[in-house]
C-alpha cells in the first residue's frame, strides 16, 4: 500500500492541476489538434509523472537503503518530476504561440492586434519564468528547495497562468470557427449549385427531399454565424483594460467559450447534412 507523504501530495496535486489547466478545445478534432499538445502526447507526460511519483514513495518506503543514498534518489526523482511538470507547460506555452502566430494579420490600431500582441508578450514572459524555475531545479541539492519551487509553481498558476491560458485559446479558437464557418458557406453554395444543375436537367428523383437537407444546413451555419458574431463581440469589443493586463478577460464558464463550442457544433451538425445530401445524390442517381 502507497504511504502519502506531505511533499509528494504537493506534487500530485501540482501535476493533477497542471493536467486539468491543460485544455482540449471544444469538440472538434481539428480545433484540439490546432491548440494544444494532443491529448495523446499530454497522457504520456502526466502517465510518466505518475510513475515518478509512485518511484518517490518507493524510495520514501525502502528501508533497505541508507538515509544519505534514499535522500539522493528522493532529490533525483523529485527534480525528475518537477522536470516533466515545467515540460507540460513550456509545451503549453510554446504551442499557443505557435497558433497566436499564425491568425489572421491584424490592422496594428484594432483591439485584434492589441490581444495578439499583449498574449504573445505575456507568454514570453511566462516561458522565462518556467525556464528560472528549471534552472532552479536542476541546481537543487535539497529536498525544501525542491518543495518551494512546486509551491511556486503552483501558486504561478492559479494567480494567473491558468486563466490567461485559457483567454489565450478562446482567442484563437474565434479564428478557427471563422474559418470553419466560411469552409462551410463555401460547400454549401457548390451543394446548391450542384442541385439546380441537375434539377434543370431533371435528373433527380425527388429534389425537395435534397432540398430540405440543404435548407437545414442554411440554417445551421447561419446559426453558427451568429454565435461566432456574439463569442467575437464579447472578446474584441473589451475595455482597454482588459486587454492590457493580466486580469482575466473571461473566464473558465464566460459565455465566449460556450457560444464558440456551439458554433462549431453547429457546423459539424451541417457535415452531418453534407453527408446525407451526398448520399441522396448518388442514390437518385442511380435510380
Amino acid at each position: 500500500m502507497k504511504k502519502i507523504i506531505s511533499y509528494s501530495t504537493i506534487l500530485i496535486v501540482t501535476a493533477l492541476m497542471i493536467s486539468g489547466a491543460y485544455l482540449t478545445p471544444v469538440s472538434a478534432a481539428t480545433a484540439t489538434a490546432s491548440t494544444t499538445t494532443t491529448t495523446s502526447e499530454l497522457n504520456v507526460n502526466i502517465n510518466s509523472i505518475d510513475s515518478e511519483i509512485d518511484q518517490l514513495v518507493n524510495i520514501r518506503g525502502d528501508q533497505s537503503i541508507s538515509s544519505s543514498t534514499k535522500e539522493s534518489e528522493e532529490i533525483s526523482t523529485q527534480q525528475n518530476i518537477l522536470n516533466q511538470v515545467i515540460t507540460i507547460s513550456t509545451n503549453e506555452i510554446s504551442t499557443i504561440q505557435a497558433k497566436l502566430n499564425s491568425l489572421p494579420t491584424f490592422a496594428t490600431n484594432s483591439k485584434e492586434f492589441s490581444l495578439q500582441s499583449n498574449y504573445l508578450a505575456e507568454l514570453s514572459s511566462y516561458s522565462e519564468y518556467f525556464t528560472k524555475e528549471s534552472a532552479v531545479v536542476a541546481n537543487a541539492v535539497t529536498l525544501s528547495q525542491l518543495q518551494t519551487v512546486a509551491a511556486n509553481i503552483k501558486a504561478f498558476r492559479d494567480a494567473g497562468y491558468n486563466s490567461e491560458i485559457y483567454n489565450m485559446t478562446t482567442f484563437c479558437l474565434l479564428y478557427y470557427d471563422a474559418d470553419i464557418i466560411s469552409t462551410a458557406q463555401s460547400r454549401l453554395n457548390s451543394v446548391l449549385s450542384d442541385l439546380a444543375t441537375l434539377d434543370k436537367a431533371q435528373l433527380l428523383l425527388n429534389p425537395s427531399e435534397l432540398n430540405v437537407d440543404a435548407n437545414q444546413v442554411t440554417q445551421l451555419i447561419a446559426k453558427a454565424s451568429t454565435l461566432h458574431d456574439q463569442a467575437s463581440q464579447m472578446i474584441i469589443e473589451l475595455p482597454d483594460s482588459a486587454t492590457t493586463t493580466t486580469s482575466t478577460a473571461f473566464s473558465a464558464t464566460s459565455t465566449p467559450r460556450t457560444l464558440i463550442e456551439k458554433s462549431i457544433n453547429d457546423i459539424k451538425s451541417a457535415y452531418g447534412y453534407f453527408i446525407q445530401i451526398s448520399s441522396s445524390i448518388k442514390t437518385q442517381l442511380d435510380y
